[in-house]
């Protein structure tokens, strides 16, 4: 088929909140689940009613970095499974997984 310049291209828009991931308090969930678990293992070790205020601003951080990027969560732990330094990293200058 041949070019023709009259066509135009049709573009759907995209809808936002349906590409978001699912929200607790407006922080991804997976991350709501792992600051109450830190937060309540800081309870258990240090056996202070306290330490459950920690959650406040752990919540307010991770609150901050997902207006920036909802999605943070998910590059953080691709990053972390694909770029961690291995072990021969000195030897070769880079990540390498074969010898």
């Amino acid at each position: 088929m041949a070019y023709q310049p009259d066509r135009t291209i049709e573009i759907a828009p995209l809808i936002l909140p349906l590409t978001r991931p699912t929200m607790i308090w407006g922080v991804p969930r997976g991350a709501v689940i792992f600051e109450m678990v830190l937060v309540a293992m800081t309870f258990l070790q240090t056996r202070n009613i306290f330490a459950l205020l920690l959650f406040l601003p752990l919540h307010a951080i991770l609150y901050i970095l997902t207006i920036r990027d909802p999605r943070f969560i998910d590059i953080i732990t691709v990053w972390t499974k694909k770029c961690l330094p291995v072990p021969n990293r000195l030897f070769w200058g880079g990540n390498s997984y074969i010898p």
